[in-house]
């Protein structure tokens, strides 16, 4: 959770275009720019549960083939907006990763 003090801050930081759609990345990366407008700021992580916790699923469209997963893996639901749990557990049921597994995961800010 970002707080909106935190946000404004960091949308007056941040002029790469490339970067502003990573808030997390560019929070730990501009982090020392923060703290000169904000002071300390308190970063951390939240573990997910075991049965939940799937490093090595990527779930973001960066890619041809992350497109071509994710719409194979939503026309298996009803509702338009599956919780993430259920979307990964679909996923690998479906053995549905083996279209973007190897795929090399995007770097915030590099094209």
């Amino acid at each position: 959770m970002y707080s909106s003090l935190l946000i404004k801050k960091l949308n007056n930081i941040i002029h790469n275009k490339n970067h502003r759609d990573h808030t997390g990345w560019n929070i730990l990366n501009y982090s020392h720019l923060l703290y000169k407008y904000i002071g300390t700021i308190k970063i951390g992580n939240i573990p997910a549960p075991e049965n939940q916790f799937y490093p090595g699923i990527g779930m973001t469209v960066d890619t041809k083939e992350d497109l071509t997963m994710l719409q194979t893996l939503l026309s298996y639901f009803d509702t338009p907006f599956p919780s993430s749990f259920e979307l990964i557990n679909k996923a690998i049921a479906m053995d549905l990763i083996k279209i973007n597994k190897t795929i090399e995961r995007k770097i915030p800010g590099v094209r």
